[in-house]
């Protein structure tokens, strides 16, 4: 069992005052630059170490808040099964809108008022986790970092880079198979790349927001408190996330370009337990779509 935080910084301070007394002790042996040096170069090694108990002591503390809360929580069955419908049916109840709102709005102000669909589902399900049965955001990826600055900085510019590298990979991968098979663009394009920006941007957000929400935080946390296993949790969301994508896009787009993208989302999540990474690889990912109104100028 790892010590409590106060235990971390009485164990801490007892190295740090025998540390001090050895450094003192050698520094004296040495000529005056080399003091210096030593000195300079110690004081370099106290702060590393300081800010580290810092970091590791907010971390504790904010694990043992979401862990309080969560015990606070009061989870209801049905609630956690109607929570996870509604989240991972959202792509149906979309398609299923369209020809109404088709018939009620004119292009492209029906795609931009579908879009509405996933943030009303986000706010249902996570209004009736939190008000209803009293679960803290945070348990859905809703949190601040703990880490340092430095540390954010090296996992945000490995996140982007891996993405980038990964989307490069899979879109020319996907690619490649369609010239093969049908040498023809995804039907789906067709209309995607006549959409003005002012509909493609929200959709871009509302793409990489809500649905690593709806299809990887929640549901995986909630079937992770359902069924006691979380690697199922992750597997059903997963295709979930997959065989929806049917429905708007073709199978060759699907089996080449989702599908691998999201055993990677869902890996990664459940790796890290990140919201927020996960969703700017997603948004990284989708970039390019953001291209397809440059291509195609709105009229």
């Amino acid at each position: 069992m790892g010590l409590p935080p106060v235990g971390t910084a009485c164990a801490f301070s007892g190295g740090f005052l025998a540390q001090t007394v050895g450094s003192v002790k050698e520094a004296l042996s040495r000529p005056t630059h080399q003091r210096v040096t030593h000195t300079l170069g110690c004081l370099y090694d106290v702060i590393g170490e300081i800010a580290q108990m810092e970091t590791s002591t907010r971390d504790s503390i904010s694990k043992m808040k979401i862990d309080g809360a969560r015990s606070q929580a009061h989870p209801r069955l049905w609630l956690g099964i109607l929570g996870v419908v509604i989240a991972l049916s959202v792509p149906v109840i979309q398609a299923l809108l369209i020809p109404w709102l088709e018939s009620t709005f004119e292009f492209p102000m029906d795609r931009f008022v579908s879009l509405w669909v996933f943030w009303i589902a986000l706010t249902l399900v996570l209004g009736i986790a939190h008000f209803a049965e009293g679960y803290p955001l945070a348990t859905f990826g809703f949190q601040c970092s703990r880490k340092t600055l430095r540390a954010r900085l090296i996992e945000w510019i490995f996140a982007v880079l891996a993405a980038a590298v990964i989307a490069i990979v899979i879109i020319s991968f996907s690619g490649f198979v369609r010239s093969l098979l049908t040498n023809e663009p995804a039907p789906v394009l067709n209309i995607t790349r006549i959409l003005p920006v002012w509909v493609m941007v929200p959709a871009w957000i509302t793409g990489s927001f809500t649905e690593e929400v709806l299809f990887r935080s929640y549901p995986i946390e909630r079937l992770t408190q359902i069924t006691g296993r979380r690697w199922l949790a992750g597997l059903v969301t997963m295709l979930a996330f997959t065989l929806l994508h049917l429905l708007s896009w073709d199978w060759i787009h699907v089996l080449t370009v989702v599908l691998p993208g999201s055993i990677l989302l869902t890996l990664l999540y459940l790796w890290r337990r990140s919201l927020a990474l996960v969703v700017i690889i997603h948004a990284i990912m989708n970039a390019p779509l953001l291209l397809l109104p440059l291509l195609t100028p709105y009229k």
